[in-house]
């Protein structure tokens, strides 16, 4: 009896130390979510070159504020981008979900030596907010284990740079993952409770194939 009850201990040691944290966790990898139970790539609703997008894609669950103009031909994606403008003009993008999710995380590519806030919020007060890097190459960014309906982005231009990163390049946004229940771990058996437990999980999907560079350098 006194072994079992090592063992259920040990058991309850594991689980305890890789369930996930009920505090806020954010999100900057390559891959973002493990399963989202959705993903708006923006091929859903193809619009023309440089629509202002808002309320366009509110059927998939999502609207932006004040606006993202929508960059046809270059994958398909949403982006401050403004035409002629400098770096001041590039604005910050609120991503509005039409229902609060628990997770969500979206590719978000701009220069490598320029940081953003990503700020997540439930009807209207800040939940959580992180400082980040925007790193080279195509990076997901976002938030899990937390309740939210918005997640607002402001991008900002390294230190000492007159024009702004957004002069160089503007923030450009893609697929967008979000679930709306949080991920629980499946009982499984105490046996053989060490091997099973904090295993890596093989990806869902692939993400879109492109040369990030060579977008914004399109776009420049």
């Amino acid at each position: 009896m006194k072994n079992l009850i090592s063992a259920a201990t040990v058991a309850s040691a594991v689980l305890l130390s890789c369930a996930p944290s009920a505090h806020a966790a954010f999100i900057q990898n390559g891959t973002g979510l493990i399963s989202p139970t959705s993903v708006i790539t923006f091929d859903e609703i193809v619009l023309p070159y440089l629509t202002q997008v808002s309320t366009q894609y509110s059927s998939l669950g999502i609207a932006f504020s004040p606006f993202g103009y929508y960059l046809a031909g270059l994958n398909n994606t949403i982006s401050n981008f403004i035409p002629n403008g400098y770096g001041g003009d590039r604005f910050a993008m609120d991503m509005n979900f039409t229902n609060s999710v628990t997770e969500a995380a979206f590719q978000a590519i701009g220069p490598g030596d320029a940081t953003a806030t990503f700020t997540a919020y439930l009807g209207g007060n800040p939940v959580e907010s992180v400082y980040a890097a925007l790193t080279q190459g195509v990076s997901y960014y976002g938030f899990e284990g937390i309740t939210f309906d918005r997640i607002s982005i402001s991008p900002y231009a390294p230190s000492g740079d007159p024009f702004g990163a957004g002069w160089r390049s503007p923030l450009i946004l893609d697929n967008i993952q979000r679930s709306s229940q949080a991920q629980v771990p499946a009982p499984i058996p105490l046996l053989g409770v060490g091997a099973a437990f904090c295993y890596s999980r093989k990806l869902r999907k692939r993400i879109k194939t492109r040369n990030a560079l060579e977008v914004m350098s399109a776009i420049g």
